[in-house]
């Protein structure tokens, strides 16, 4: 079974994944994946031709961190960078997925950020988990973790879809706004229901 885990940023997505990589699930991180997506020569010329040539570095690498200001600057600077780069995460995830389950694996656990926004056309994900919280919880962990300012990651919380949609299309939701004991708790359920249905 491959589960796709998803939420906004500073949601607590990644804990909830790795408490089930810990029970026993394979694991993959989609952001990962789309790093290395970027260090494909035809996905770094799409992004120099799309966000200009001085997103690269002075040695030759892309600059990450400014390439993720121009994308989050707007929806249409957004769609364009996971245009460029989302179909390249695509293929290597369904490698992925495909792997897992030729090693005997029961639940590969995909963590994705953009999981909702992109939808699943090949059909990949056979339940879709929603991490929550609210944003003001949200917005102070993930400037406490990137080490950016509150104003940016509500730069980049504007740009994603609401937690009320992406709660409405979860097949489970995970509300973490309270102890790291009870996200466990909740975590550990699901976990108990996904081995269920293997």
């Amino acid at each position: 079974m491959t589960v796709g885990v998803t939420g906004g940023i500073g949601s607590g997505k990644s804990t909830v994944c790795a408490l089930l990589q810990a029970w026993g699930a394979d694991y993959a991180d989609a952001d990962r994946v789309g790093h290395t997506a970027l260090e494909d020569s035809e996905v770094q010329a799409a992004l120099l031709d799309a966000f200009g040539e001085d997103i690269r570095n002075s040695d030759g690498t892309l600059d990450r961190r400014e390439l993720g200001k121009r994308a989050f600057v707007s929806d249409a600077s957004r769609e364009k960078l996971t245009g460029v780069v989302w179909p390249e995460v695509g293929r290597r995830l369904r490698e992925i997925a495909e792997a897992s389950k030729a090693s005997g694996a029961e639940i590969l656990v995909i963590e994705a950020s953009v999981l909702l926004e992109h939808g699943d056309p090949d059909h990949l994900y056979e339940a879709i988990v929603v991490v929550t919280a609210d944003e003001e919880t949200r917005v102070k962990r993930a400037s406490d973790r990137l080490g950016i300012s509150e104003a940016e990651v509500r730069g980049r919380v504007r740009h994603q879809m609401s937690e009320k949609e992406k709660i409405e299309r979860a097949d489970h939701v995970i509300v973490n706004d309270s102890s790291l004991d009870v996200l466990e708790r909740q975590a550990r359920s699901l976990w108990l229901e996904l081995k269920r249905r293997t």
